[in-house]
C-alpha cells in the first residue's frame, strides 16, 4: 500500500511543477552612513552625521502559483478510485500496456536529455561528484530497494497467467534485468550531469519551462494514474477475504464442507452430489488428462492438507470473496483504501525521498529479501538442501533484516526531526 501512497505524492509533485512560479519581486532600503563626513567626532560632538538611503538590489521570491498540496493530491484521486473498482486483474491489462507505453517513451526521453545536456550543452564537473555518501547510504538503500515495486504483484500475475504459466520464471527474469539496467542506467547519467545538485526527481532537475520536458511529466503521470490499481490490486485482495469470505465479519456464514475437502474428492473421482468424474487418459499422447495432473500436482507438491486416520482434518487453502457479497460492500471497501492512501500522502507529501525510503526498507526489503529466502528455505529444506543453498538463502535474509531494520531507524529519525522542527 506504501506504493500507492507514493503514486499520489510523485503525480501531486509532477503537476505542480506544471503550474508557473510567480516572481515576487521585494525591494527595500537601508540606511547608510555618507562616505563624505569625517568620522573623527569626539564623544560629545553635537554634528549630525549626514545619512542617505540608498536602495538594495531587488530580491527575487520565486513562489509556484500551483494549489496547496491537498488539492494537488485530490486530483488523481478519482482516477484512481474508479480503476480500483476493477475486478479481475486481466482487466487491468489494456490500460497497463499504456501505462508501460507513456513510461518507456519518457524514460527514453529523459535519457536523452540528460544525455544532450551532459555532452552538448552541459559542464562536467568532477568536483561535483563524490564516489560516496555514507551518511545517506540507509536512505539510499531503502530507494533502490522501493524501485523494485513490481514484486508485490508477481503472485497475481503469475495466478493470472492461466495458460502460460511455465513461461513466468523467464518472464520474471526478462523483467527484473530490464528494469535494472533502466535504473542503472538513468542514475549514472543523471548524476554525472547534475551531480550533488541532483533533485529527489529527476525530472525537477530537468528545465522545466522545455515544452518537451513538459510532455514527458504528462506522460509519466498517465503512466502511474494507470499503474496504480494494479499495486491496489494485491491490497484490495487481502482487504477483502479478511472481511468478507466466510466467516469473517462482514462475510456470510461458513458453510458446513471445506473447500479443500470438496476439491480433493471432485479430483478423485466425485462431484459433490455423488456422482462419478471420470479421469480419462489421452489415446494420441498416452498423458493423464488435465484432472489427473491436477489430482497428482495436489497429492504429491502441496503441503495444504493434514490427513488423519479418517482423511482431511484441515484446510490451508487460500479463500476467495463469494459471490453472494454485494457489490457495493467490495466497492465501499476500495473506496476506503484509496481514501487512507490520499490521507498519508498528504501527510508525507514534503518527504517523499524519506517516505519513499521507509517503504522500500518495510515493504520492499520483505518482499524483495526476505520472504522468498524463508519460503525457499521452509519448501525445500526438507528434501535435501546443500550447505551453499542454505547460506546463499541466510545471507539474503540477514542482509534483507539488517539493511531494513537500519534504514527504518535513519528514516524513522529524520521525519521525527523534519515534523518537529
Amino acid at each position: 500500500m506504501g506504493f500507492c501512497v507514493n503514486y499520489f505524492i510523485f503525480i501531486g509533485n509532477q503537476i505542480e511543477s506544471l503550474f508557473p512560479s510567480v516572481v515576487r519581486n521585494s525591494t527595500s532600503s537601508v540606511s547608510i552612513i555618507s562616505s563624505s563626513v569625517d568620522v573623527n567626532l569626539t564623544p560629545n560632538s553635537t554634528d549630525m552625521i549626514p545619512v542617505t538611503e540608498s536602495p538594495v538590489p531587488p530580491v527575487l521570491t520565486y513562489i509556484s502559483s500551483s494549489p496547496s498540496a491537498i488539492i494537488l493530491c485530490l486530483m488523481p484521486f478519482p482516477v484512481f478510485l474508479l480503476t480500483s473498482i476493477v475486478r479481475h486483474i486481466r482487466g487491468i491489462g489494456p490500460i497497463t500496456i499504456l501505462a508501460n507505453v507513456c513510461l518507456m517513451t519518457g524514460y527514453f526521453t529523459i535519457v536523452g536529455l540528460i544525455l544532450r545536456d551532459l555532452f552538448l550543452g552541459g559542464i562536467f564537473d568532477l568536483g561535483n561528484l563524490s564516489l560516496a555518501n555514507w551518511a545517506t547510504l540507509p536512505v539510499f538503500f531503502g530507494m533502490v530497494t522501493n524501485a523494485y515495486e513490481g514484486v508485490g504483484v508477481v503472485i497475481p500475475f503469475e495466478t493470472a497467467m492461466t495458460g502460460n504459466r511455465k513461461n513466468f520464471p523467464f518472464y520474471l527474469f526478462v523483467t527484473m534485468v530490464t528494469i535494472t539496467g533502466m535504473l542503472l542506467s538513468c542514475a549514472t547519467v543523471g548524476y554525472l550531469d547534475f551531480g550533488q545538485n541532483v533533485q529527489q526527481i529527476i525530472l525537477q532537475s530537468l528545465d522545466t519551462n522545455s515544452i518537451l520536458v513538459k510532455l514527458v511529466i504528462v506522460m509519466l503521470i498517465v503512466s502511474v494514474l494507470f499503474t496504480y490499481p494494479l499495486q491496489m490490486y494485491p491490497c484490495v485482495e487481502i482487504a477483502e477475504r479478511a472481511l468478507f469470505a466466510e466467516g469473517r465479519i462482514f462475510g456470510p456464514a461458513a458453510g458446513e464442507k471445506k473447500f479443500c475437502e470438496k476439491q480433493k474428492n471432485e479430483l478423485n473421482g466425485f462431484s459433490t452430489s455423488g456422482e462419478s468424474v471420470h479421469v480419462t487418459r489421452s489415446s494420441d499422447s498416452g498423458v493423464d488428462s488435465e484432472k489427473g495432473k491436477l489430482l497428482r500436482s495436489f497429492n504429491e507438491d502441496t503441503d495444504f492438507l493434514r490427513t488423519s486416520a479418517s482423511g482431511p482434518t484441515d484446510c490451508k487453502m487460500a479463500v476467495g470473496v463469494p459471490e453472494s457479497v454485494p457489490a457495493w460492500k467490495r466497492n465501499v471497501s476500495r473506496l476506503l483504501l484509496v481514501t487512507f492512501t490520499l490521507g498519508i500522502a498528504i501527510l508525507f507529501f514534503d518527504a517523499f525521498a524519506y517516505f519513499n525510503s521507509f517503504v522500500g526498507a518495510l515493504s520492499s526489503t520483505s518482499l524483495a529479501f526476505i520472504l522468498p529466502a524463508l519460503f525457499h528455505l521452509r519448501l525445500r529444506r526438507a528434501q535435501g538442501m546443500p550447505r551453499n543453498v542454505v547460506a546463499k538463502d541466510t545471507f539474503i535474509i540477514l542482509f534483507g533484516l539488517i539493511g531494513g531494520t537500519i534504514t527504518i531507524i535513519v528514516v524513522l529519525t529524520e521525519l521525527i526531526v523534519k515534523f518537529t522542527s
